[in-house]
């Protein structure tokens, strides 16, 4: 098992190559092989989530059958070859989907490595695969709606959730992956908002704790009891997920009074009444009874879009990004609701009589 330039290949009569036993390295290959013979695979996968059977268990899929059949085939080959006698050890190098003969067969083309002493030799052998469909157990309770122990009702804070935001939302569970992503059972959507069906309760609060994290919002926990085993209580844990769907300018209507969203700072919002010029704090809670304005509505002041553009010691300047006109206001009528000004940025601001209530910009996306 030593390489031997000078040795003569009894099969080939080629001398100046590496030897494996008797035999030159190439001749070794085409008589023996690298490993003994691969039997053809049998292939299980779930054909509505991509997963797969290995070793008993189902494992995540990858994007394509194609991809999914290669690291099945890596997974399970490097388990099962065995070097033949003049190879010290033996490894798959890669795997290849090379054709598809049809009646859910597919040809492999896998690329083995082997190394006797210091000579490393390749070979490429070509089996079938056998692939069979198979609803996976998580796909099986979707369908079927049953094996969840959890609801999470994610709804906004006001009025609806519009269907780019519960496209949005699906997107993110999906990108969540492996175990909380598999013990989603089944996502409704419903006149309001969306109900994840979620196999495990302390998954579920995991998943709407990250729900919150990303929108904003409130959660709230009940259980409802369906039975005792061992002792414990059994029932259904119900996740109620207010998400936020208004930001700082969005305008609210609130038994007859029109509102102006200037600040949101834990729990709490901070409104501007578009009449009276007062601000009013509320939970986050209570803007559920009050209705979002999406569409143009009479005010009895203007809401403007500024650029702040200078100031000094009796006013500060303007420019009207509407109309480009400079406005120049006396700093006892502006009232900052944005904290801090910085030259050169835009602001939302409202004109009431002769106060101008300098708001900052919406961030939030409204439904």
């Amino acid at each position: 098992m030593v390489s031997v330039s000078s040795r003569i290949c009894p099969k080939c009569g080629v001398s100046g190559r590496e030897f494996i036993s008797a035999l030159c390295s190439e001749c070794y290959v085409k008589v023996y092989g690298l490993t003994y013979s691969i039997e053809p695979l049998e292939f299980t996968y779930c054909g509505l989530c991509g997963s797969y059977r290995f070793q008993g268990e189902w494992v995540e899929g990858s994007s394509s059958i194609e991809e999914s059949i290669r690291e099945y085939a890596l997974l399970y080959l490097s388990r099962k070859i065995k070097p033949t006698f003049a190879i010290d050890e033996v490894w798959i190098k890669d795997v290849r989907v090379s054709s598809y003969e049809g009646r859910n067969v597919y040809g492999l083309e896998v690329i083995i490595a082997g190394r006797s002493g210091n000579v490393i030799v390749e070979e490429s052998r070509i089996i079938s695969v056998k692939v069979s469909r198979q609803v996976c157990p998580i796909c099986s309770k979707r369908i079927l709606k049953s094996g969840y122990s959890a609801i999470i009702q994610v709804r906004p804070v006001i009025g609806k959730l519009n269907d780019s935001i519960k496209r949005d939302i699906n997107m993110f569970l999906s990108s969540l992956g492996g175990r909380v992503s598999s013990s989603i059972v089944s996502i409704e959507s419903t006149r309001d908002g969306l109900d994840i069906m979620v196999e495990d309760q302390n998954i579920a609060r995991l998943i709407a704790s990250k729900i919150r994290s990303k929108y904003g919002g409130l959660t709230s926990e009940s259980f409802k009891v369906t039975g005792m085993k061992g002792g414990e209580k059994k029932g259904i844990l119900s996740i109620s997920t207010r998400i936020l769907n208004v930001g700082v300018g969005s305008i609210l209507s609130y038994r007859g009074s029109t509102y102006i969203l200037v600040g949101l700072t834990g729990l709490k919002a901070s409104l501007l009444d578009t009449s009276e010029g007062s601000i009013v704090e509320v939970k986050l809670e209570d803007l559920r009874d009050y209705k979002l304005i999406t569409r143009e509505v009479k005010l009895d002041g203007r809401i403007l879009r500024l650029k702040f553009i200078s100031e000094s010691k009796e006013s500060l300047v303007f420019q009207d990004n509407n109309s480009l006109t400079v406005i120049e206001h006396p700093r006892d009528k502006i009232r900052v609701l944005a904290g801090k000004m910085t030259l050169g940025l835009d602001y939302l601001a409202y004109l009431l009589r002769d106060t101008l209530y300098v708001i900052g910009v919406s961030l939030v996306e409204e439904s």
